[in-house]
């Protein structure tokens, strides 16, 4: 019960003291153990039941994520990404993305890699230049890391 207390706790505290983000400032979020990344200001209450080993987080459209059994916190950015590519700028978006991370910019075909925030290789793709696009319907919601030419860029998938 003292463990739910300090989560409740720290939850509420989140959303109290946060101080409002710019589009391009990261944003806190509440992180499940299935990598589902929630901003804070989204999240309405978490649901315990006596004696249970989860909860439910509630968001605020009434959207409920079940069996959570832990959670933890983290900084991300929202923003569109921007990177460097020899000079050039390749854009990243949408961040969050849902199916499709497109990829502008690029002035080649290149190999693109998801990655796992371990490391772990995902998936590899060519994308094309201009407005190339990678499907990462198939991943789990969770962080990402996109490497294109060299440069990893963090995404979130919804």
């Amino acid at each position: 019960m003292t463990k739910k207390l300090l989560l409740l706790c720290a939850v509420m505290v989140m959303c109290v003291g946060r101080i409002s983000a710019q589009n391009d400032e990261p944003v806190w979020h509440l992180v499940t153990d299935s990598r589902q990344y929630i901003p804070v200001e989204q999240v309405s209450y978490l649901l315990f039941a006596d004696g249970a080993d989860v909860f439910s987080v509630v968001k605020a459209d009434s959207e409920v994520i079940a069996d959570v059994r832990m959670v933890s916190f983290a900084k991300v950015a929202l923003a569109v990404e921007a990177v460097k590519d020899n000079g050039f700028d390749v854009s990243v978006f949408p961040n969050p993305v849902v199916s499709e991370l497109s990829v502008q910019g690029l002035r080649e075909q290149a190999q693109a890699r998801v990655l796992s925030v371990d490391g772990a290789l995902l998936i590899e793709a060519a994308v094309a230049p201009g407005n190339g696009r990678i499907d990462v319907s198939s991943l789990p919601a969770g962080m990402y890391v996109l490497q294109v030419n060299g440069t990893s860029v963090k995404f979130i998938k919804k």
